[in-house]
Formats: structure tokens, C-alpha cells, sequence
């Protein structure tokens, strides 16, 4: 995703000695004396200015190497994926910066986060983009996983059996969406948008995108009666669940990352490819209010069970804190290293989770906003977050092709 670490380049700069060669021999002779004793005082002086200002250079040096190790660390040259758009693949990486009016995210002791352990893995043969939740009827938790290979596992968590796979995307399934109910499951690619009965596996009906851009992101209406689609050609698109209308459209001519729905479902706000979050308003599409702050892509975002609190994730590195009805900055989380692309709050609006390339799952204390605990530091980029709609249990999933169940 990152793109090649930056080309060092040096100015060459001229030896004043280098003049001498064009003049003659006595010339030559009588500059090179009084070159010497010209380089023997600015010798002596500098030795005096270095005596004096020692610890001062010194810090200076120091600042500098750390500058530039940071700047050209090889490792950010493997952050690349054919699964992305080229714009994803090739924005630079960036550093962590502290808010001025944001609160610290140095780690709680005294955290309310419940301590989430790693009860369970299902293991998958490809990288996993996308992963929801439902309750079945017989209280038992469903996972749906979207993968690389353009298939959408559902898995019964509790006794780690594989129930059905669902096959019609031939592309990387990147966004899966179920309702509460667990009677539609939703699914976005590079080729549309699938809408199915997850009981049955049974696909209800296909939806097309305008110009066959690839869908991020979808969300479900909290009524179960609408979903809204992002895609990146920057169009929104609010739909009507069982017939599958398009009731109207919005564009915002950039790629749209991520959309969460407001819990009244009167308004929902999209992370958008410059960095702003936009609320708008659900029944007729007219902007709200706009969020700024975030100095790259805005990746994701999610908002909390009471609707008071909206939270972003930035290619800035950054998660930022917002409240949803004033629009105010209320923190900066800066913990992550690196691009932070998934976020999923708990059913009781306590504990964040945020995913990122740095390749950890961490959990955050939303009361404190603080880091709870770095759950996880994987083989590979943390890609999808989501938690169970009624329990404290936590999915996540990546490249590293493991659909991993925390609690």
C-alpha cells in the first residue's frame, strides 16, 4: 500500500582545491600555501566552536539520524497488494502527530475494557477483508467472513464448524453487512453488490454499480428495510432492502471507505478518500455537518450504541473521537504505527477496536480514551473488526488468512 521509500539523493558540492590545477605551477605553489594556512585557523576555530557547543550538536546529529531512519524504513516497502486500487497502493506513509487539544492514549490501568483473550481460530485459505456477526435462533454466535478469492464463509463460532460457503463474487469480497435479524446478509466487490438469505445460502438478487466500481463498504438500516453502498468512484447509494431500488444517490467524487448508520437510522456519515467524515441525512440525502481533522484517507468509522460519539480511522495513523451531534474534536488515539483501517465498537458502547497495516488489534477504553490493550500483534495486516451484536466478543481478521475470536 505504501509506496518505495523515498530516493536519497546528495548535491555535489565543489573542493575549492579543484581550482588550482587550471593555473600555473607557481600559481599553484603559492594558493596551496595560503589554502594550508587559511584551513589550519578555520581548524583551530572550529575545534573551539565544537568545545562550546558540543551538547548541542551533538543533540542536533542524534535528531537528525532518528529523522531519517524513520522516513526510509524498509519496511514500509512491503506494504503493497494487488487487491487495491492504485491510489490505496501507492499513498505514502505517515507519522504519528499529537493533537494539541486531543487527550493522550497512553495506556489505562485502571481500565473498564473488559481483558479479551484469543478463545479461537478459523482457520481460511485466504486473506480475509471483511468479517460480520449475527445470532442464530438457537442463541448460537454465525461469523461471515468475505476473502480474497471472492467467497463468503459462515461459520458456527462456538463449535468452530464451517456451516456454508457463499460463491457468486469473482472478486475480493470487501464489505459484508448483516441484519440484527440474521435474515438478509449483504456483500460488496469489485463486481457488485450480492444480497442473500444466510440461513439457506440462497443469493436473493445481484445489484450492478455505477461504472463497475468496486463497493467498500455497506450498512444496514437499524429497521432492516434499507442499506447504503460506497463505492470508489465516491458514489452513495441509499437502496431499498427487499426490492433492491435505488432510492436516491450522492456523490462525493472521491472514494468512500467506510459508511455507519446512526442508531435512530435518521443519519449515517461516510469516511471519505481526502480525510473528511460527512453526516448526512438519511431521508433526503442533504449533508449535515462535516468532520475535519484527519491529515490523510479516512479508512473507517463507527459510532457508538447511544449515538453521542463517532469514531474515525485515518491513513494518518490516527483515531480521532468526535462528537456526533456537535461535530466537536473530543481525542486523538495515537497508538497505532500506521494506517488504521477498521474500527468496531462494543454492544455497550464501552470498548473500541481498531485494526491496522502496523499489523495489530488493539482495544481501547472509550470512557477514558485510552489504550485498554494491544490484543494482537499478527503476522500481517489486521484488515476487519466486528463484535458480536449482543456479547463482549470480538472478531478480527487479515492477511493472514485466520478468522481469529477474542473474549
Amino acid at each position: 500500500m505504501d509506496s518505495d521509500t523515498p530516493k536519497e539523493t546528495a548535491d555535489l558540492q565543489a573542493d575549492p582545491t579543484t581550482n588550482l590545477k587550471f593555473q600555473p605551477q607557481s600559481q599553484r605553489s603559492k594558493q596551496s600555501q595560503k589554502l594550508n594556512l587559511w584551513k589550519c585557523r578555520i581548524s583551530a576555530l572550529g575545534v573551539a566552536v565544537i568545545l562550546a557547543a558540543g551538547g548541542l550538536i551533538s543533540c542536533g546529529a542524534s535528531s537528525d539520524r532518528t529523522s531519517t531512519n524513520a522516513s526510509t524504513d524498509p519496511s514500509l516497502g512491503d506494504e503493497r497488494t494487488e487487491e487495491l486500487p492504485s491510489s490505496e497502493a501507492q499513498e505514502p506513509s505517515t507519522t504519528n502527530s499529537t493533537d494539541s487539544t486531543a487527550a493522550s492514549s497512553q495506556l489505562s490501568s485502571a481500565s473498564s475494557v473488559p481483558s479479551l483473550t484469543l478463545v479461537r481460530t478459523l482457520s481460511e485459505l485466504s486473506q480475509v477483508w471483511s468479517v460480520a456477526t449475527y445470532v442464530r435462533e438457537d442463541g448460537h454466535l454465525m461469523v461471515a467472513g468475505g476473502n480474497a478469492e471472492g467467497d463468503i464463509k459462515i461459520w458456527d463460532g462456538p463449535v468452530n464448524k464451517l456451516e456454508r460457503v457463499l460463491i457468486g463474487h469473482t472478486d475480493t469480497v470487501r464489505t459484508v453487512a448483516v441484519t440484527e435479524s440474521g435474515k438478509r446478509l449483504i456483500s460488496g466487490s469489485g463486481d457488485g453488490i450480492k444480497i442473500w438469505e444466510p440461513r439457506s445460502g440462497e443469493l436473493l438478487y445481484s445489484l450492478p454499480t455505477p461504472a463497475g466500481s468496486p463497493v467498500w463498504t455497506v450498512a444496514i438500516s437499524p429497521d432492516e428495510r434499507t442499506f447504503i453502498s460506497g463505492d470508489y468512484n465516491g458514489t452513495i447509494t441509499v437502496w431499498d432492502m427487499e426490492s433492491g431500488e435505488a432510492l436516491y444517490r450522492q456523490s462525493v467524487d472521491m472514494p468512500v471507505w467506510s459508511i455507519a448508520i446512526a442508531p435512530d437510522g435518521k443519519s449515517f456519515v461516510s469516511a471519505n478518500d481526502d480525510g473528511t467524515i460527512i453526516q448526512w441525512d438519511r431521508a433526503s440525502g442533504n449533508v449535515i455537518k462535516e468532520f475535519v481533522g484527519h491529515r490523510s484517507t479516512a479508512r473507517a468509522v463507527a459510532i457508538t450504541p447511544d449515538g453521542n460519539t463517532l469514531a474515525s480511522g485515518s491513513w494518518d495513523t490516527t483515531i480521532k473521537l468526535w462528537d456526533l451531534n456537535s461535530g466537536d474534536l473530543k481525542a486523538t488515539l495515537n497508538e497505532h504505527s500506521s494506517r488504521v483501517v477498521t474500527l468496531a465498537i462494543s454492544p455497550d458502547g464501552k470498548t473500541l477496536a481498531s485494526g491496522s497495516v502496523d499489523r495489530t488489534l488493539k482495544t481501547w477504553d472509550l470512557s477514558t480514551q485510552q489504550l485498554a490493550k494491544t490484543l494482537d500483534i499478527s503476522s500481517n495486516w489486521v484488515l476487519t473488526v466486528a463484535f458480536d451484536p449482543v456479547e463482549q466478543t470480538l472478531i478480527s481478521g487479515g492477511k493472514d488468512q485466520d478468522v481469529k475470536i477474542w473474549q
